[in-house]
């Protein structure tokens, strides 16, 4: 029988990205890093019904399940994080930056202790100033502040994941500090009585029709397909493995092993377009709301709890007026208590091992990105050894 495959379905609506997410592995194969034990392999990619999909080798679930669990033996931690900078070596051996290193975007096989980096849909080979990147809890300080970034970027995120495989908890956790200081994160809702009156006293507002989420929502479930669907006349979809905003993951199974062919990016696109075209369309994004504000400040917040002050330079970003005053002094004067890394680490680790995970962790960790260690520099230090 045929090999399994991890089957990607990328949503219609980013048809555009899929191609780009190929023109990566493109250019990692291109590297000779197209059979990297360490990255998914892409296998092949083919379109169908709009949507491009892409077959990659069936390599275990990804690491967030199994930190739900809580923290990971020390030594299978520090055999994941050696695998892990041996595949963002590669990455950034070939010019590509990853952007979006969390432990959903690591492929795991628990039975062997076998990672891989996963998901490039998200990379890039270059990045400018202000754009935005990476999972709110894994952005480095410079995609915050607005600040120039390059390859360091997927080496702060590593940190951040090296200290949840360790703990079992975030390293930075702006959505529960913004939860605990701003009602419209929580679930500050008044009692009954208290919303019949309101409601007695305002006049009702408009109906502004669904929402953007709402809408979205309604146009991912129209593209699912069930079980037992042949995509590509070649591959039977067996379940589900995950989805997210651009894609879902099928475990299919080959019916064949000739080749598929992807036509060009121009007709596929057409085809996605017009398919779409018999859906609402979406209202535009903002770049910024007040939500990402106060995530991006308390989030800033915890890295001054961590690190101490940023450098003036890092936090002189474009965004730097959201954030700050004048030179690197936080808006509002926040209540800074320091909880370095050694006090983090001490509740989980044996003694001997606090100071050396630290200082691993600090070289990561480091605000300014030219300062942090590369991957290959990484590999050889003591911590890992």
């Amino acid at each position: 029988m045929l090999k399994s495959v991890a089957l990607k379905v990328t949503r219609r609506r980013f048809a555009s990205a899929a191609f780009h997410e190929i023109g990566i592995h493109e250019r990692l194969k291109a590297a000779g890093f197209a059979a990297h034990e360490h990255i998914a392999g892409l296998v092949e990619s083919f379109a169908h019904e709009g949507h491009v999909t892409l077959a990659f080798d069936l390599h275990g679930r990804d690491l967030s399940r199994t930190l739900k669990r809580g923290k990971m033996p020390l030594a299978r931690v520090k055999g994941v994080t050696r695998q892990l900078l041996e595949g963002l070596a590669a990455l950034h051996q070939a010019g590509i930056i990853h952007t979006d290193v969390k432990p959903d975007n690591i492929l795991y096989r628990e039975g062997r202790g076998v990672a891989r980096l996963a998901d490039l849909g998200l990379s890039e080979t270059s990045l400018a100033a202000g754009e935005t990147i990476a999972t709110q809890d894994y952005a480095p300080p410079e995609a915050l502040t607005g600040a120039p970034m390059a390859t360091p970027v997927d080496m702060w995120a590593l940190g951040c994941t090296v200290f949840e495989m360790l703990t079992g908890g975030l390293l930075f956790d702006p959505w529960n500090a913004c939860c605990a200081k701003y009602s419209e994160f929580g679930d500050d809702e008044s009692d009954d009585e208290a919303e019949d009156e309101n409601s007695a006293e305002e006049p009702e507002a408009p109906d502004a029709g669904p929402s953007r989420t709402e809408l979205d929502e309604a146009e991912e479930k129209l593209e699912q397909f069930a079980p037992g669907a042949n995509l590509g006349g070649k591959y039977r979809l067996i379940r589900r493995l995950g989805s997210g905003k651009f894609a879902t993951v099928w475990k299919a199974q080959p019916l064949h092993d000739e080749a598929l062919s992807l036509p060009p990016a121009d007709e596929v696109l057409a085809e996605a377009r017009a398919l779409r075209a018999k859906l609402p369309p979406l209202p535009p994004r903002a770049r910024w709301n007040l939500y990402d504000v106060a995530l991006a400040y308390e989030h800033l917040v915890q890295m001054h709890e961590l690190l101490g002050p940023a450098p003036e330079q890092l936090m002189q970003g474009c965004w730097h007026k959201l954030f700050c005053e004048t030179g690197n002094t936080l808006r509002f004067t926040p209540q800074v208590e320091l909880r370095p890394l050694p006090a983090r680490l001490a509740a989980s680790l044996p003694a001997n091992e606090v100071q050396p995970a630290a200082v691993f962790l600090e070289a990561l960790l480091r605000y300014e990105p030219a300062q942090r260690v590369t991957a290959p520099e990484a590999l050889k230090m003591g911590w890992l050894q």
